[in-house]
């Protein structure tokens, strides 16, 4: 004899549904705690551009302060020599450079911490009708000159004659606005002032000092 099948009991419906309510209730507080107090992940290192292009002009630039300049020097410290003496910064030592350097300082060569310290000084421009000599071991170049319709000279370029260290080279006729150059009378029997023997050129006023 069979037995009767049993009807599900409406109480374990109900215990399931409670159970799977209890459980979700859960279940979601816990995922919106987390979702609160999750934090995003971050990093204290600078984000890099790879493909960047690093600009020249921002990297620090070295000078060799002790470095001793003189005729001949080129390059940077150079260039920031001539910024301080307010010349045509070119990087390249050359006559103009050392006369300016004379005419302030009353050297022929020096370094960049050195020309903080040395005082300048005011070196007068040697005056028309002075009689000078070449200071340059070196000798001293006289340039050609050419007379403009204004009465004026320029100078050729093209050296006239060379004078050896310690020789007279002539008179001062006059200076150039910036007293790096002079226009002298000097000997040459040649090319001279048929009565005097006499001639105008340009020499560089860094070669040249008063006759003694």
């Amino acid at each position: 004899m069979s037995q009767p099948t049993k009807e599900p009991s409406k109480n374990n419906d109900k215990n399931t549904a409670i159970y799977v309510g209890v459980a979700l209730l859960l279940g979601g507080g816990y995922l919106y705690f987390n979702s609160k107090n999750k934090k995003p992940l971050t990093t204290d290192a600078p984000l890099t551009d790879i493909n960047a292009v690093v600009d020249p002009a921002t990297k620090p630039i070295a000078l060799y302060l002790t470095k001793v300049l003189s005729i001949g020097s080129k390059g940077l410290e150079v260039e920031r020599l001539q910024a301080l003496m307010k010349i045509s910064a070119d990087g390249f030592f050359g006559a103009q450079t050392e006369a300016m350097l004379y005419r302030l300082k009353g050297v022929k060569e020096i370094s960049l911490d050195q020309y903080a310290k040395i005082p300048t000084i005011n070196r007068n421009v040697l005056p028309n009708g002075t009689k000078v000599m070449v200071s340059n071991k070196a000798g001293a170049n006289i340039y050609e000159t050419i007379k403009k319709a204004d009465g004026t000279y320029y100078s050729t370029g093209k050296v006239a004659k060379t004078i050896p260290y310690g020789q007279a080279v002539g008179v001062i006729r006059s200076q150039s606005a910036d007293g790096n150059a002079y226009t002298v009378f000097y000997n040459d029997f040649w090319n001279g002032d048929l009565w005097t023997g006499q001639t105008i050129g340009f020499v560089s006023a860094a070669n040249i000092e008063k006759y003694t």
